[in-house]
């Protein structure tokens, strides 16, 4: 999407506790107009293996909602805690439209965005958020380093 877009930042990092996902990414990048490199780190695992990558941004979508919400909330802390000037995640919201309560998100789960606004928080005032992605279905929060 970013080389879609025509950004091509000087170098871009993919992480996953995975090994197939690190594979994938690694294929999926093939030639782009800028760097990249993939590697399978378990930041839960050893944290600081994140800030060893000496990260500008760190950006989590689509894997926050993989795990209970007391694990994303960890997920973030270590993000936010890694010396990044900006951490943007996004998470499916339990405060969305009548429409979509019962849905079926398996084997994703819910976050309450206000709890998730707290964790942000914690780690810095200067915080965004948006939920307007498809019809409220998905919060984004935005946190830029105190």
């Amino acid at each position: 999407h970013l080389d879609e877009a025509g950004v091509h930042p000087s170098r871009f990092i993919g992480i996953d506790a995975l090994e197939p996902m690190v594979e994938a990414a690694g294929k999926r990048a093939g030639n782009l107009g800028f760097p990249t490199e993939f590697h399978l780190v378990d930041i839960l695992a050893s944290p600081g293996d994140l800030a060893g990558l000496n990260p500008d941004v760190c950006l989590a979508s689509g894997t926050l909602n993989a795990m209970p919400e007391d694990v994303a909330e960890s997920v973030v802390g270590i993000m936010a805690d890694s010396g990044a000037k900006t951490v943007c995640f996004n998470f499916l919201s339990n405060r969305i439209p009548e429409e979509r309560h019962g849905e079926d998100t398996g084997p994703a789960t819910r976050f309450d965005p206000l709890r998730m606004l707290g964790v942000a928080f914690d780690h810095s005032p200067r915080v965004s958020f948006r939920q307007d992605y498809l019809n409220g279905h998905d919060g984004t929060i935005l946190i830029l380093a105190g």
